[in-house]
């Protein structure tokens, strides 16, 4: 019983470990939303305890990824956009 019940678990294992594998690779040279957000966040010079995220999207820009962010500082609003493939900040804008 121990041993069917460890095969079964091994298994389980094993398949959530693929399925982990192929979504990674399905999103190789895409920054996650948090890698985005922190050089967002960076470009502001904003620490994420400051910030109150009012816009947060991936989109597609001339069909590349970009992640669009909108976000509220100390009173100051940022607009920030950043390729998810590069990482390179396309677009900054202080609104207020």
């Amino acid at each position: 019983m121990k041993n069917l019940l460890k095969e079964k678990l091994t298994t389980v294992l094993m398949m959530v470990m693929a399925l982990v594998f192929a979504a990674g690779v399905c999103f190789t040279g895409v920054l996650m939303n948090m890698e985005a957000k922190h050089i967002a966040l960076e470009k502001a010079g904003v620490k994420a305890a400051e910030a109150t995220f009012t816009k947060e999207r991936l989109d597609y820009e001339g069909g590349m990824p970009e992640y669009e962010f909108a976000f509220v500082a100390d009173g100051t609003e940022y607009d920030v956009d950043v390729d998810a493939n590069t990482g390179r900040v396309v677009d900054f804008k202080v609104v207020n």
